[in-house]
Formats: C-alpha cells, sequence, structure tokens
C-alpha cells in the first residue's frame, strides 16, 4: 500500500508557456520570464517588455528581437526560497533542443526536490541533488 501524498508542491514555468493571467492564478503557477534582447537591451518577458512592444519595434524600425535562457544562478534564486521551506517543485520550461534553459533548470545546485520536464515532454527522469 502506497503512503497518501501530503507534500507541499509549487508550480512553475516559464514565459515561453504564454499562459494569461488568469490562468496563472487559478493553478496558482509562479512564472519566470526568459531575456528578450532587443536594440542591445535586455528585457524580461512579458515584465519589462509585451509582445505588442516587440512587434512595434519591428514595424517602426524592423529590429528583431533574440532571446537569452534563464541562467543557472537565477533558476537558483528562483527556487530556493520555496526548497527551503520543503515544497516541492514541479517547473515546465522550453524544450531542451530548443534552447539551454531546460539543462540551466536542471544545473542549479541549491535544490533537491525539483522535477521538470521540458516542453516536448521529455521528462529527464532525474532528481537534481543539494550540494554536499
Amino acid at each position: 500500500m502506497t503512503d497518501s501524498v501530503t507534500n507541499k508542491i509549487i508550480l512553475s514555468a516559464d514565459s515561453t508557456c504564454d499562459l494569461d493571467q488568469e490562468l496563472k492564478e487559478r493553478y496558482h503557477v509562479h512564472y519566470f520570464p526568459l531575456h528578450i534582447i532587443l536594440d542591445g537591451k535586455d528585457y524580461k518577458d512579458g515584465i519589462d517588455i509585451t509582445p505588442e512592444e516587440i512587434y512595434q519595434k519591428y514595424y517602426d524600425e524592423k529590429i528583431l528581437p533574440k532571446t537569452a535562457a534563464v541562467n543557472v544562478a537565477e533558476y537558483i534564486e528562483h527556487f530556493k526560497p520555496w526548497i527551503d521551506e520543503g515544497y516541492e517543485v514541479i517547473h515546465i520550461n522550453l524544450g531542451s533542443s530548443l534552447s539551454s534553459a531546460h539543462q540551466n533548470c536542471w544545473n542549479r545546485t541549491s535544490c533537491n526536490r525539483c522535477r521538470s520536464d521540458d516542453r516536448a515532454g521529455n521528462e529527464s527522469g532525474r532528481y537534481c541533488k543539494s550540494p554536499s
């Protein structure tokens, strides 16, 4: 017989999931923005810049944005408070074949109860370990 699940769980997703505010609130999803590089400036996706502003920049000046993955230190800062409080984290991010975000998520060192699946459904089946 299995024990009943009584763990505290946090849902987390990066901004490539494009969840609207209603879904984020309904399911208590903690959103993590990827970086948008536009005209030499680094913005947080959906926080410092909106899709409409990106489209307008292209329309006005024909400048295309670039993106940058969340780095390991940012993931540590994002997950650590929940891990320290005993939560398990389910994090959904951009597919590992499209971005280094998935690998960077696995490379974080402060989390010992996180599981991450990329958006292509590729579960690595690993749990990250705490530093010794």
